[in-house]
């Protein structure tokens, strides 16, 4: 988290680039979420480090060390590490933790149901299991204790308002109501990580271009996930200094080639329709845009409007 939130700050200070103008969408892999969503403000620096802190204690006190495992399992998908976990459970906890990518998915719980999926894994023609050097086992059930204390912790220091909408772990799609991403942090705890889900949804809302800020383990899963798509680290300053040239000269966020006309609030749905511009203008609604036409319903998720029309280019 201090690595990613220090390259971000640089970034911004040092750049004179503003994440919310320039960044579609935030996520990020477990812990990752909590940095993510500093990132756009909504928990200061100071609550992200108690939170974190306290999400470590929980989940470290909820199951009794050598109770818990976790593995990797390497050449598996989603399909054949949920074969294998129900298969080896015989009883206990064993469920998919981190669905990272298409060649590799986390397993987590009871060391028996673990080991037992370990020698396995040939039967469910994956490549190879292997058994990951951690305390206890995350994202799974054996986890509620810890869900239960988060519950807690975040009704102390809830979320707040988000500059940037967040693609949730274990939802895979998009959130922007904070109560929602409090909701959401607590069933983290016990819940699957859809990194992969994650990276298809994001490439599938309009995302080409993916950095990932104080590391570089998460953006290759993402590119063997979604497929065409840029990926990019930073790190240090050269990183930095690589990436501001070509932050500068992309458009605003959420313009995608649009020219950003005016942007309004509106209460009711014919304050709305009564903003209008004419047949064939384009709205830009909340995360969506869609063609206006005169008399139809708009599902907005948000209470703001902005009219955008074509970029020019000369």
């Amino acid at each position: 988290m201090a690595n990613s939130i220090a390259a971000l700050r640089v970034l911004e200070k040092e750049g004179g680039i503003a994440l919310a103008e320039k960044c579609d969408f935030v996520a990020g892999h477990s812990l990752g979420e909590y940095t993510a969503l500093c990132a756009v403000g909504s928990f200061s620096l100071a609550d992200t480090a108690r939170l974190l802190k306290q999400r470590g204690q929980a989940m470290q006190s909820a199951v009794p060390l050598g109770e818990g495992a976790m593995a990797a399992l390497l050449g598996a998908d989603i399909e054949k590490a949920q074969a294998l976990a129900d298969a080896a459970a015989e009883g206990e906890v064993c469920t998919v933790a981190n669905d990272n990518d298409s060649s590799q998915v986390v397993i987590s719980g009871h060391i028996g149901a673990i080991e037992r999926a370990i020698a396995m894994v040939k039967d469910f023609g994956i490549k190879r299991g292997v058994s990951l050097p951690v305390s206890a086992p995350f994202h799974c059930p054996l986890m509620q204790p810890a869900a239960d204390a988060m519950a807690e912790a975040l009704e102390a220091i809830p979320p707040g308002a988000l500059r940037v909408p967040l693609f949730a772990n274990v939802t895979a799609a998009i959130v922007t109501d904070p109560a929602q991403v409090r909701s959401l942090l607590v069933d983290q705890v016990t819940g699957r990580v859809r990194w992969r889900e994650s990276a298809i949804a994001m490439a599938d809302a309009g995302v080409e271009r993916f950095v990932e800020f104080g590391g570089k383990v998460v953006g290759p899963m993402i590119k063997r996930s979604a497929g065409e798509v840029e990926t990019a680290s930073v790190i240090g300053m050269d990183d930095i200094e690589a990436l501001v040239p070509d932050l500068r000269a992309a458009g605003t966020r959420g313009s995608r080639g649009y020219t950003v006309e005016a942007a309004v609030p509106f209460a009711t749905l014919s304050d709305l329709m009564g903003r209008a511009t004419g047949p064939g203008a384009t709205l830009r609604i909340g995360l969506f845009r869609a063609e206006f036409r005169p008399g139809a319903l708009v599902d907005a998720p948000d209470n703001w409007i902005s009219w955008v029309r074509p970029a020019t280019t000369e």
